[in-house]
């Protein structure tokens, strides 16, 4: 009953997220040729949209399924889990990736073609020791990097996999993004070029 009563809640309460995670998806040429039924494990305790919505709703949206587990990936029978019900798509941390390139043994993550990665920053010699560790356990993923919050709703930015850097990508589809620098009181575009400054985001979950 969980996840049910909580694709109903969600529905409601943060839309902007996991449609936009879809609508960017469904755009993607590596998915559009994806044939197998998504599933997803639920890597962290549920107390966030991260694991909440982009965790469980964005599969439930293509008819895929979740498996839940006390403590997410922490949970001693997470890799067993994974290959049991042939987990495909993977949503995770940093310091979940660190975790898996520290046991003794070498996982199969044959099955796993989607990786994204959130929740801290990943540099882009992280994400390198990421890609090279999935490949040498079987997998052809590349790590996209995301970035959102749980009180815009979850996921708002996204990175192609194959990017090489840091970058968090471009904003999903429907959420808008800008940047306020401080100093002269001003909004800037994504467009106007590289900026430092606040990122400022709106999204249907954020008005």
């Amino acid at each position: 009953m969980f996840p049910t009563k909580s694709r109903l809640y969600l529905l409601s309460c943060f839309p902007g997220s996991y449609s936009s995670m879809a609508n960017a998806l469904c755009s993607s040429i590596r998915f559009q040729s994806f044939k197998k039924r998504i599933a997803c494990v639920q890597t962290l305790v549920a107390n966030s949209a991260y694991s909440l919505i982009d965790m469980v709703n964005l599969p439930f949206t293509f008819g895929g399924k979740v498996i839940i587990l006390p403590y997410g990936l922490y949970n001693p029978l997470g890799l067993s889990v994974m290959k049991q019900h042939h987990v495909n798509i993977f949503f995770g941390l940093p310091a979940i990736m660190d975790r898996f390139i520290k046991l003794p043994i070498k996982p199969d993550l044959s099955n796993i073609e989607f990786v994204f990665v959130g929740g801290a920053y990943t540099s882009a010699e992280q994400k390198k020791k990421y890609n090279s560790y999935l490949r040498k356990c079987g997998s052809k993923a590349r790590i996209s990097i995301g970035y959102g919050a749980t009180e815009i709703g979850g996921a708002a930015i996204l990175s192609s996999p194959e990017s090489e850097d840091d970058s968090m990508g471009l904003p999903l589809p429907g959420i808008k993004v800008k940047i306020y620098e401080e100093n002269e009181q001003k909004y800037y575009n994504l467009e106007d070029g590289p900026r430092t400054g606040v990122l400022m985001i709106s999204s249907p979950s954020v008005r």
